[in-house]
């Protein structure tokens, strides 16, 4: 096997470990200079909302600074599932209180109403016009 081949292969399978890797904690920012980080990795405070639509086996939840409805929102994109950083299954039709938000410890889970934290890498988009944060953890 010449030496270049072996580097390679440890290159990919250095670069495979670090894409499983579980999420890490950003950096805490005031929740209204998150989006004005965009290609950080930044940990904002805020109050998770089911959206209007849900498409897919994802969903961008809403965030909002304040309480729920309330000042500032971004939007976090996370999987639906029953796993850690997920957002429990919803049907086709939901309501805000069927939110059940698993963190990253895969115990704590939050409701409806409940403020937490979210680490995430900030991009530009979103239907909300603010921005989003992907590759989650929920803390």
């Amino acid at each position: 096997m010449s030496k270049t081949y072996l580097t390679c292969l440890l290159a990919a399978a250095a670069l495979t470990l670090a894409a499983c890797a579980p999420p890490e904690p950003g950096e805490a920012v005031a929740f209204g200079d998150a989006c004005d980080m965009v290609g950080e990795r930044v940990q904002v405070t805020g109050y998770p909302v089911l959206p209007d639509e849900i498409e897919g086996d994802t969903v961008n939840l809403w965030v909002f600074e304040l309480a729920p409805y309330e000042g500032e929102v971004l939007e976090v994109v996370l999987s639906i599932g029953d796993g850690k950083n997920e957002v429990g299954d919803v049907l086709d039709q939901f309501a805000d209180e069927d939110l059940a938000l698993t963190a990253g410890d895969g115990e704590t889970v939050y409701t409806f109403g409940d403020e937490a934290k979210f680490s995430g890498d900030v991009k530009e988009g979103g239907t909300t016009g603010a921005c989003i944060l992907t590759n989650v953890l929920v803390e």
